[in-house]
């Protein structure tokens, strides 16, 4: 996978699974929320330097109220595979 780092190709793919998700979701249920191709992209790269709560809220969440933050996320968790990392 082009974007992912080196050791991290399965988290990449579920960064990218859970990008597309919440963008889909986003669309509908919270159009303020703009969840950008380049948040999948440039998350995927970061995987390694960043743990993927902080890449959310650097890279999908910034600039969001705390309220549709939360609904985002109970609505599209982030997977368990990313937690923690």
């Amino acid at each position: 996978m082009a974007h992912a780092p080196e050791g991290k190709e399965a988290e990449a793919r579920l960064w990218l699974a859970y990008v597309r998700g919440l963008r889909e979701w986003a669309a509908e249920e919270l159009p303020s929320l703009l969840v950008s191709p380049r948040a999948a992209i440039k998350g995927a790269s970061m995987l390694d330097v960043m743990p993927a709560e902080k890449l959310a809220e650097a890279m999908i969440f910034r600039g969001i109220d705390p309220e549709s933050q939360d609904r985002a996320l109970q609505a599209r968790p982030l997977p368990a595979g990313l937690r923690g990392l």
